[in-house]
């Protein structure tokens, strides 16, 4: 080998090795808590009874919610918040299935809010968190249980459903992604030309397992199909949404059952709830064509 040769190829092994580096401090940066736990207080509502909740995950972790109990209304849902957000983010959700003469309960999933957890896991833990509200769900309320799950959430009621066999009686999720292999590409993609974008991808994912074990292995669109296939499903999908693609949500009809519906607007990622004016006539139209 040549000196020029030997030059080259140590070269490439530095730019490698600074390469994986670099990954591996995204990878870390992305995956740890923003910040330290805080309280969340009751809120203060018309529209619904406020009562504190505490849970315990399968795994030994406090799970605090907020119960929003409508009059006498014997049908919850359960109400799972996107990424780097809190329960308090399903405020608005809570209200219009309060209106619609549903009770919720609202938690916040591992490593937001109050919550326990140093990482984001992008539902690999949090599934456990999603599976204790459900089961609390079916305790407290004699009716059918719903899981309405955004973006983070939604991957962790499909989680459960695959993992714990946490199962409701019917589903809305909002923005899934379909893996977190193509949730990470999904988002290189918005920040770095062709090319540049998959290898970034392909990086991160390569080293996620250092922070997320079995990170790998977060695929909600494969846990989909543990859902019985006559079961309710709503999907909310955006024509804008970078993150969560419309052609990637369309294919969560591919695994679903027939009882799926999908609705579609131009929000953007996870935004739903800031339309109210789109989320309370797909919510109604869902829960009246599944006699639910």
């Amino acid at each position: 080998m040549t000196l020029t040769a030997r030059r080259i190829g140590f070269a490439l092994l530095v730019a490698s090795a600074a390469w994986l580096a670099v990954s591996a401090l995204a990878a870390h940066l992305v995956s740890r808590r923003p910040r330290a736990p805080y309280d969340e207080p009751l809120p203060a509502v018309e529209w619904a009874a406020v009562e504190p909740v505490a849970l315990e995950a399968a795994d030994g972790a406090r799970v605090r919610g907020h119960a929003f109990v409508a009059g006498n209304a014997d049908r919850a849902v359960v109400l799972l918040h996107m990424n780097q957000a809190d329960r308090g983010a399903m405020e608005p959700a809570a209200q219009i299935w309060a209106e619609l003469g549903w009770s919720s309960i609202a938690i916040s999933l591992r490593g937001h809010g109050d919550a326990e957890g140093e990482r984001l896991d992008y539902g690999l833990v949090a599934r456990q968190d999603a599976a204790a509200a459900v089961a609390w769900a079916r305790g407290r309320f004699e009716g059918p249980v719903v899981v309405h799950g955004v973006s983070l959430g939604a991957a962790a009621a499909l989680l459960a459903a695959e993992s714990d066999g946490t199962l409701a009686d019917g589903y809305v999720l909002e923005a899934p992604f379909t893996s977190i292999g193509a949730a990470i590409h999904d988002r290189t993609a918005m920040r770095l030309p062709p090319v540049l974008d998959r290898l970034a991808a392909s990086s991160l994912l390569a080293v996620a397992p250092l922070f997320l074990p079995g990170a790998t292995e977060n695929a909600p669109l494969r846990a989909a199909r543990s859902i019985p296939p006559g079961t309710p499903v709503l999907l909310l999908a955006s024509t804008i949404d970078r993150r969560a693609p419309l052609e990637r949500v369309r294919r969560f009809l591919e695994v679903l059952g027939p009882a799926t519906r999908l609705e579609i607007a131009a929000v953007a990622h996870a935004a739903w709830q800031s339309r109210p004016d789109l989320l309370e006539p797909a919510i109604r139209r869902w829960v009246e064509a599944s006699g639910l």
